[in-house]
């Protein structure tokens, strides 16, 4: 047996009988003997591990070992001493460690052999759980089995369950006598005349169904003659058309004549019918206006008429469906799960591309309308309604009655800069459906106003002119379009359009002189301005929105919110011998309601701006907030930058000889101006303000 207490005598008891399988002399006695003592002591010990009790042993084992420890440590203090006394104590001691030693393995042979006897009978108990396991899985397997099994009997259905067979009462009276009498009375219960009954009754079903076939035949051959009849009155008709057009043809001289297009009228009025509910609502709105006050405004409808009729009929095919009977839905229903398994032969990417052109999706009419001004220029606006996204695009186009010769003054023609913020925040850059980003968003694409050069767009009046109202309150409102929203917004914005339309001609008038560096006369306002000024414009030209909000002097403005990116900016160079001045000019897109604002740097002894010189804050002062005293006369609508930029002209001017103190700067800027003191309070303000009554005058505020 080894150290550990494992015993290693049962494998060499194994070699040994293999050896003595090998050898053909008998084993001897001894052997025997020896194999027989062996297996009684394994048995004995065997016998002795079980009925021990394992704590004891576990206290017992746990003792020795404290008591070896302790001779241990009497043998090491022994031998320090090295007596002769000592060594006789070592030997002692020695002897009794190793009976402590021999108990060890004792205890240990015996935990063994308890936990080889645990693990066996753990065997054991693990076999038969298996087995019990198998054995229930085996029953629910069964029972699952005979569960299934009682269901398909419970749903089972016969083929004449499905046959929707006409009432017992019914089927008493109308039947024939031979079917009667194969029938039961209703008083029965019994399952067999339950069963002749049902069999009688589908006898029954199967005669009417025949009449019933034998019937549809003959309304299929009388529809046969109704529809030959249909057609020889289509082709007289048909052949009535041509003649009816040529005596349409021939009343054109006529109409000419008389100053009417009734034959034209009538073609737009067939197209508005082909219109979806808000285009057509706009038309009709429109339509009136312009015959009741407004001759100047064309409406027309423009499109593919054969395209707009087949979506029209699809809607109503559509609208039919939806009131067919359950047979008809089940057909439509097999229809599209077709189309579906058509449509996954196509590759994914088609799909997406499809589901995106089918979301951004025009109808194939559109409404124009043609604002004409009496000086020949006309604005031309197309409006178009998206199907999926639901929501009014409007394209703009401008007809000048005269070309537009400056570089800087054509951009304020545009058509977005004459449509944006018609209405205050109504920029038409994102959709008023709040459902059209995930719409958009669904399919992979970008928000709405990647779209707009494509589609057009999406302003707020032009939905409101279309009946359609996305900032009502009520969500059920903003989804169809109403006769009384376009009814209210058509005149107000027709007129709203011609408005920023003439001012927006007046505007580009005065810029493109200003380009030549020629301030346009003002008959007007001779009274307001001196005679002689001797600031000049030598530049102006338009800039972008980070250079005008690079400098110092719009700071202001822009934290105030004055300007804004949406405005048209430009930077106006002047001159006035060796001092220069820059005026930024930043003029809304909603100009004349709103002035253009002006912010002024001067170069002249150091660079100088509102934020650091009063005189200068003065004059943009005189320019930006008292811009009233220019509005005179019936056309101050064509001339207020043109007068603003002439007061800044004479400001600079008085600026220049007020603050003029050597000698030297006397002569360059000598005074010509007449006012009484150079600076007045304790602003020390300069005589900005002119009194054109008082024999030009100029004074303090």
């Amino acid at each position: 047996m080894k150290e550990n207490g494992t015993d290693n005598s049962e494998p060499l008891l194994k070699k040994r009988r293999k050896a003595s399988q090998l050898n053909t002399t008998p084993p001897t006695p001894t052997k025997v003997v020896v194999e027989d003592v062996y297996k009684s002591v394994c048995e004995w010990e065997e016998n002795e591990a079980a009925a021990r009790d394992p704590d004891k042993d576990r206290k017992l084992f746990s003792e020795t070992c404290n008591s070896f420890r302790n001779y241990m440590e009497e043998i090491a203090a022994l031998k320090k001493k090295g007596t002769p006394e000592a060594k006789a104590a070592i030997n002692v001691k020695c002897s009794e460690a190793c009976l402590l030693f021999v108990m060890l393995r004792k205890l240990n042979r015996l935990n063994k052999l308890r936990l080889k006897h645990s693990r066996e009978e753990l065997q054991k108990v693990k076999g038969q759980v298996d087995s019990q396991h198998l054995q229930l899985q085996n029953l629910l397997y069964e029972v699952l089995h005979l569960q299934k099994e009682v269901n398909k009997c419970l749903q089972f259905k016969s083929q004449d369950e499905n046959i929707d067979l006409v009432p017992i009462e019914e089927f008493m009276r109308d039947a024939p006598e031979a079917l009667k009498a194969s029938a039961p009375s209703k008083k029965s219960s019994k399952e067999h005349d339950a069963h002749q009954l049902q069999k009688a009754r589908l006898e029954w079903e199967l005669t009417q169904r025949r009449e019933l076939a034998e019937m549809c035949k003959q309304m299929h051959s009388q529809k046969e003659t109704v529809a030959k009849d249909i057609e020889k009155q289509q082709q007289h008709l048909d052949n009535l058309a041509p003649m009816l057009r040529n005596i349409l043809q021939a009343t054109k001289p006529v109409e000419e004549s008389l100053g009417e297009k009734v034959l034209e009228t009538r073609m737009q009025h067939q197209l508005a019918y082909l219109l979806p509910a808000c285009l057509f609502f706009l038309y009709v709105q429109a339509d009136a206006q312009q015959q009741a006050s407004d001759p100047l405004l064309v409406v027309t409808i423009d499109g593919d008429e054969d395209e707009a009729r087949r979506l029209k009929d699809k809607s109503d095919e559509g609208n039919q469906e939806e009131e067919s009977d359950s047979d008809q839905e089940q057909e439509v229903e097999s229809n599209e799960k077709s189309k579906r398994h058509h449509r996954k032969r196509n590759s994914k990417v088609d799909r997406q591309e499809e589901r995106r052109k089918r979301l951004l999706a025009k109808h194939p009419l559109t409404v124009n309308l043609t604002i004409n001004l009496k000086d020949g220029s006309n604005m031309k606006l197309v409006f178009s309604y998206l199907l999926n996204l639901g929501v009014v695009t409007v394209k703009c186009s401008i007809q000048m009655s005269q070309p537009i010769t400056g570089l800087f003054a054509s951009q304020l023609m545009t058509p977005e800069n004459i449509l944006c913020s018609l209405y205050p925040g109504d920029t038409g850059k994102e959709s008023p459906n709040v459902a059209n980003d995930y719409q958009l968003q669904n399919v992979g694409l970008g928000p709405f106003s990647d779209f707009i050069s494509d589609l057009g767009a999406p302003y707020i009046w032009a939905q409101r002119v279309s009946g359609l109202d996305f900032i009502s309150q009520n969500p059920e409102s903003s989804k169809k379009a109403r006769i009384e929203v376009s009814k209210a917004s058509v005149p107000s914005v027709i007129k709203s359009l011609r408005q920023r339309f003439k001012s927006r001609l007046a505007l580009c008038k005065q810029v493109q002189s200003l380009e030549t560096g020629i301030v346009p006369p003002m008959p007007s306002l001779h009274d307001q301005f001196p005679t002689k000024i001797n600031s000049q414009i030598s530049d102006l030209k338009q800039i972008s929105w980070d250079e005008y909000r690079s400098h110092k002097s719009t700071q202001w403005l822009i934290n105030q919110q004055q300007v804004i990116e949406l405005d048209s900016v430009y930077r106006m160079s002047i001159s006035h011998g060796p001092a220069k001045a820059l005026a930024l000019i930043a003029i809304k897109s909603n100009y004349p309601e709103s002035p253009p604002m002006f912010s002024m740097e001067v170069n002249w002894k150091g660079h100088h701006s509102a934020v650091d010189c009063d005189a200068i804050r003065d004059m943009e002062c005189e320019v930006n907030v008292y811009y009233k005293e220019l509005m005179a006369g019936p056309n101050w609508v064509e001339t207020l930058l043109a007068a603003q930029v002439t007061r800044l002209l004479y400001c600079f001017d008085i600026y220049l000889e007020a603050s003029s103190v050597s000698d030297e700067d006397k002569k360059i800027y000598p005074r010509e101006k007449v006012y009484f003191q150079a600076s007045r309070g304790r602003a020390r303000a300069l005589p900005y303000k002119y009194l054109g009554y008082g024999g030009g005058v100029f004074t303090q505020r």
